[in-house]
């Protein structure tokens, strides 16, 4: 979790949430920063990259930063989400939960 200020075009690396769709179960989500490519010298040959992935799918940062920033979750809540989002019961992440007739995950 952040208190750092929030910018709509600078998406910032941390652990977050989001929802597929509305009502859907919370998936994990992580913003984190790829270093360039360094030559045999160590001379930077190319920028660093933002790199974003959504329950494990490569995802824009830059295109999904408004969804998460406003849902920063610790380490600990991204791992139990991670764990929930892949088990067996997991609701489906692209369609909302109905609580009287979908299991729980845990």
């Amino acid at each position: 979790m952040t208190d750092r200020p929030i910018h709509e075009d600078t998406p910032l690396p941390g652990f977050y949430r989001t929802r597929a769709v509305r009502g859907g179960p919370w998936l994990p989500a992580i913003i984190w920063m790829e270093p360039g490519d360094m030559d045999e010298n160590g001379e930077l040959m190319s920028d660093d990259t933002l790199c974003c992935m959504i329950n494990g799918i490569a995802a824009n940062p830059y295109e999904r930063w408004t969804w998460l920033a406003g849902n920063p979750i610790s380490a600990e809540e991204y791992f139990a989400l991670l764990g929930q989002s892949s088990a067996p019961s997991a609701p489906a992440p692209n369609k909302p939960v109905d609580p009287l007739t979908d299991p729980t995950v845990f």
